[in-house]
């Protein structure tokens, strides 16, 4: 049991797009500290939050999708786990981590599969010997999609990262960008005669067959951008996942006692289009919706919250106004600090919340504290203010 576990881990690690996965992590990590702080000269969170905070979200998905590819017995050709890193290589190469999706990668997979030895004299994989191969990967396609709804429903959003761009008008407004992405280890099963190593390599058999396991990275990712209210997206994205899981769930009964590779490629290509289709109208909507994050005239709206920061402890949300500090209205970074002067040691706010319904909280004050509460705001001057801390 345990020379499998490690075997499984080995193969895991000897995988190049795990690292590509790590550099692309630290990328993205690395733009996102470097917009916030062109927007507040500070940043929310440190680069290690896209690593931290990603790991055990992935490994609890992981271990629960290697639950049901195990009991389910899903068996994997290794090409088509070559075709799948091949895949995801070529879609990380554009930068959007929102068609790192398996409706997307799978459909490259079914191109390669199907479509290309038509065209091409030359295939690694002989379909005829794997009848019910079409079944297992729509099988796998859903298992995915289903995971990345959710993560993209309970993890998605604790990496939001508040910016600043140029409006229509010219005018600064506030926006919220999340850019994620998961490295799941996921447990497959592939031929016995797959490889040919060293050293003993655990099988198991399913009938007649010899079976091998492998623990694969299988990269999901999203990306969406906000200038309203980006909890509304994540309930959007995640019915359109599950809707997407249903469907495929459902295809890989019908490939089960019908398995044609071209009613397999269509399938997935109708998955694929419906999603896509799904991605345009939920941005087409986000532009065509007033913009929330903008200059007020009598109130200060707060883009974003530090982490531990008085305005976080007082429990000061996004997209909320400040309207009142120690009795003092407020309209931007620079009244907001001279009302904090009136009392720098304790400080009493009136807040009002995204209904327009006022409350009032408080709080002391420490030294080497932020400043300005660590709230982040919409500026209204050309000119980058000092730091938010």
């Amino acid at each position: 049991m345990v020379e499998t576990i490690l075997t499984a881990f080995a193969s895991f690690f000897l995988n190049p797009i795990v690292y590509i996965g790590f550099i692309t992590l630290f990328i993205i990590a690395h733009w996102r500290v470097k917009q916030e702080r062109s927007s507040f000269h500070t940043r929310v969170y440190a680069r290690r939050a896209d690593f931290l905070l990603s790991t055990i979200p992935s490994i609890v998905t992981g271990v629960l999708v290697s639950i049901v590819t195990i009991a389910a017995g899903v068996v994997l050709p290794t090409d088509i786990l070559v075709a799948i890193t091949l895949a995801t290589l070529l879609l990380l190469l554009t930068g959007q981590m929102h068609w790192l999706t398996p409706t997307y990668v799978f459909f490259l997979v079914a191109l390669y599969l199907v479509v290309f030895p038509q065209f091409i004299e030359f295939t690694f994989l002989e379909i005829g010997e794997q009848p019910y191969l079409y079944a297992a990967i729509m099988f796998s396609v859903a298992v995915l999609l289903f995971s990345q709804g959710i993560l993209v429903k309970k993890d998605g959003r604790k990496l939001i990262s508040p910016q600043l761009k140029k409006g229509k008008r010219g005018r600064f407004i506030g926006v919220h960008k999340i850019n994620r992405l998961w490295i799941v280890p996921v447990v497959f099963f592939i031929p016995e005669s797959a490889f040919v190593l060293s050293w003993p390599w655990p099988t198991f058999s399913i009938g007649s067959e010899l079976i091998q396991p492998v623990l694969f990275p299988i990269l999901l990712g999203f990306k969406q951008q906000s200038h309203n209210h980006l909890e509304t997206r994540f309930y959007h994205y995640t019915r359109v996942y599950l809707l997407l899981a249903g469907i495929a769930a459902v295809s890989t009964m019908i490939l089960l006692y019908f398995p044609n590779e071209w009613l397999f490629v269509s399938i997935l290509g109708f998955i694929a289009l419906l999603h896509a289709i799904s991605q345009m109208t939920i941005r087409n909507k986000e532009k065509k919706d007033t913009v929330f994050f903008t200059e007020e005239e009598e109130s200060c709206r707060v883009v974003g919250v530090l982490p531990n920061s008085p305005a976080d402890k007082m429990k000061i949300l996004l997209g909320e106004q400040i309207s009142k500090v120690n009795g003092q209205t407020v309209h931007d970074e620079m009244t907001l600090y001279q009302a904090l002067q009136k009392n720098p040691v304790y400080c009493k706010i009136e807040v009002k919340d995204k209904n327009g319904e006022k409350r009032f909280v408080q709080g002391p004050l420490y030294s080497g504290e932020h400043y300005q509460l660590g709230v982040l705001l919409v500026r209204k001057q050309e000119k980058l203010s000092n730091s938010i801390i």
